[in-house]
């Protein structure tokens, strides 16, 4: 079976994932497998710098700080750098699901929005109260309110996600995670 988990920033994704791997699964965090195409050398790494401006640290390695400052606060900008990687996480999944492993879990925050959900078998949404994710990422990933915003912005709601999944007749799961603590 090929597990999805998806669910906006802070809900506990990558806290079930890390679980789910301690349990034996093939488990691959797709935030991860997206910013390991932007090193130097790889494919999009040549398509990115010349996308973007300023975006390279002393090392010529891309910031991926300044890089999210860009495309965070320009939709135009985050949709360049999403058709650039994109396809290449896609390429990826593809390649993973075509080995011999078995049980294997993709997370990802846009595994919908990306389309990558019509490769899967089942999709988890994990969703949690929006005021105990902001209290959790200020008090536990040092993010501010409008860094937050605006990643949350850039995210789909559950309810949305729900939505495209029932459309495309995908079975999903929705965990609520409303611990004080990520789980």
């Amino acid at each position: 079976m090929n597990l999805g988990i998806t669910g906006n920033i802070g809900t506990g994704k990558s806290t079930i994932l890390t679980r789910l791997e301690q349990i034996g699964l093939d488990v691959y965090n797709l935030d991860i497998i997206a910013k390991s195409t932007y090193k130097k050398g790889l494919p999009a790494y040549s398509e990115i710098i010349s996308s973007f401006d300023n975006i390279l640290d002393k090392n010529e390695e891309i910031d991926i700080k300044k890089l999210s400052e860009i495309v965070f606060k320009n939709k135009d900008k985050l949709d360049i750098l999403q058709n650039i990687v994109w396809p290449k996480v896609r390429e990826f999944i593809i390649e993973v699901k075509n080995s011999n492993k078995k049980n294997i879990v993709f997370e990802g925050a846009l595994l919908i929005s990306a389309n990558w959900h019509k490769l899967l078998d089942h999709i988890w949404i994990i969703d949690a109260d929006i005021e105990i994710v902001k209290k959790r990422l200020i008090s536990q990933r040092n993010i501010n309110e409008k860094n937050y915003q605006n990643i949350l912005n850039n995210q789909q709601l559950a309810a949305q996600m729900i939505s495209i999944l029932d459309k495309d007749k995908i079975p999903y799961s929705v965990i609520i995670n409303n611990t004080k603590k990520m789980i």
